[in-house]
């Protein structure tokens, strides 16, 4: 008997595919913690982008027919160049936060 139940968790042990274990989900937020600012473009990145990227990138300015910072679609198309020349560390995460949720649409 005891040799079939080694031969069984020999068995078991042998049959794990020896790959690092998962990490853990990451732990749930404290409670009465603020949940994270929902980032929509009208409402955030837009008069961010109006801030910051006055006066070529707005309507008037000598970059806007080329790269309008108004339009989403823009944003989206440059989005490495936009995020590196963000400077604020704030509006960075703001517009990454915003780039995020848009690629799971």
């Amino acid at each position: 008997m005891r040799t079939y139940v080694a031969v069984a968790l020999l068995a078991a042990f042998a049959c794990r595919t020896g790959g690092a274990p998962s990490a853990p989900p990451p732990p749930p937020p404290p409670p009465g913690a603020p949940a994270p600012e929902a980032v929509s473009f009208d409402a955030s990145v837009k008069p961010m982008l109006a801030r910051t990227c006055t006066p070529c990138h707005v309507p008037g300015g000598r970059m806007y027919e080329q790269m309008p910072f108004d339009r989403a679609e823009t944003i989206l198309s440059h989005k490495e160049g936009i995020v590196r020349r963000m400077k604020n560390p704030d509006d960075r995460r703001r517009l990454e936060r915003w780039l995020a949720s848009q690629e799971k649409i």
